[in-house]
């Protein structure tokens, strides 16, 4: 594989020198984040069958906190350079209620990770009745990008926690290069709220 400081004609037969640059930029940081990654390569071939296959994660935990605080916690876009990994900054664009009693958010995040650096946008969907968090694709480097959160009451204490994604690049190199690290980056930021829970609330 040709190295991140030769982009010309890694990811795009045609284009821009920028989005040479881009392309290179993402495999760079594919290359290097697995490079550091202590997860086994084979258990993360598993997730996919096929070269572009859609990656897809899901996570249930049971935590110590309520369904309220775990939902305030995931909604509070703001506060995510604070404790998610590679996220160097978030900006809400602006927040609209809905009829049916709930909101919705128009955010961006910025990942950065060391020469890397990617703006994505999104609309995120908040119902806090029924402690539901939607998460689908506005703008960025996706094809496609969906993800939930569902918090539930347990009758012994605590919530359960359900977390689902999938998402696919528009080129089909860096979605077969991405599929290395997915599963990896997945558990990492579900690791990252769990300790931010504990921070705000304690460890229960």
């Amino acid at each position: 594989m040709a190295r991140a400081s030769e982009p010309t004609g890694v990811c795009f037969s045609s284009g821009t020198p920028q989005s040479h640059d881009k392309c290179a930029r993402w495999v760079w940081f594919v290359l290097h984040f697995r490079a550091q990654s202590r997860t086994p390569p084979d258990t993360v071939l598993q997730l996919t069958n096929a070269p572009y296959q859609m990656p897809s994660h899901a996570e249930t935990r049971h935590l110590s906190y309520s369904a309220v605080q775990m939902y305030e916690l995931v909604a509070d876009v703001e506060s995510y350079p604070k404790f998610l990994p590679w996220t160097a900054a978030a900006r809400v664009r602006k927040v609209t209620p809905q009829d049916n009693d709930t909101e919705v958010m128009e955010a961006d995040l910025v990942i950065s990770f060391k020469v890397f650096r990617e703006r994505f946008g999104s609309r995120v969907t908040l119902n806090r009745a029924q402690h539901h968090i939607a998460t689908e694709y506005l703008d960025g480097p996706f094809q496609h990008m969906l993800s939930n959160w569902a918090f539930r009451d347990l009758a012994e204490g605590g919530c359960e926690v359900k977390f689902d994604v999938d998402f696919a690049f528009r080129n089909k190199l860096l979605q077969s290069a991405a599929e290395l690290f997915f599963f990896e980056a997945m558990k990492r930021i579900v690791r990252a709220f769990e300790a931010r829970a504990d921070e705000l609330y304690g460890n229960g």
